[in-house]
């Protein structure tokens, strides 16, 4: 069955709600769009600025008896889908036996041929499987996940203060909470 245009939001409803989407529904989307984006080659910001703009270009309409939150995590797991797909159909560089200079090309001898592609599937599963475990110890606590969030998505300091309109005394009282709650979770370390 078809959604008609009438039982979907327009791109200029699609614009004002986006905009009005409080604080608490922007660090869900931030968090889902992290873990969306941990370990891929794009940014969560890069993620969700897509999908923000495939739903006010109108790519993507949301029905109107769906939530707004629900329909962009859905978007951004769709953009990630097509980004992966697309990534493996990008031609790959492999390395290759040289006499020349290595510093004349940089593509020469990069690839890493110690690693089978099953292992750099398993380390990137284990990876998130990780990550997931580590942001789920702060559910309660929003900033320090967008701190971690940050971190994995590869923001500096400064970009994550500026994100969270801190400063340098409040995001180190922040990353020493991090800390603590990790020690104390995994006194003797993760255990695989």
């Amino acid at each position: 069955m078809t959604i008609s245009q009438a039982e979907k939001l327009a791109p200029a409803e699609m614009t004002v709600a986006i905009e009005s989407l409080c604080d608490a529904d922007m660090l869900k989307l931030r968090k889902i769009a992290a873990r969306y984006a941990f370990g891929r080659p794009f940014s969560f910001d890069e993620l969700l600025q897509e999908a923000f703009c495939r739903v006010i270009d109108g790519a993507r309409n949301c029905p109107r008896d769906v939530s707004l939150v629900k329909f962009l995590a859905n978007v951004m797991r769709s953009i990630t889908s097509s980004w992966v797909k697309e990534s493996r159909t990008q031609p790959v560089h492999l390395a290759v036996e040289s006499n020349e200079d290595p510093d004349l090309d940089p593509m020469l001898n990069s690839a890493d041929t110690t690693r089978t592609p099953a292992e750099v599937v398993a380390d990137h599963q284990e990876a998130l499987k990780i990550a997931n475990e580590v942001m789920a110890l702060f559910d309660d606590d929003p900033q320090a996940q967008l701190v971690l969030e940050g971190n994995m998505g590869e923001l500096t300091a400064e970009e994550i203060r500026e994100l969270l309109e801190i400063d340098k005394t409040a995001y180190a009282t922040i990353k020493k909470r991090i800390r603590r709650r990790i020690d104390q979770h995994y006194p003797d370390g993760r255990k695989s």
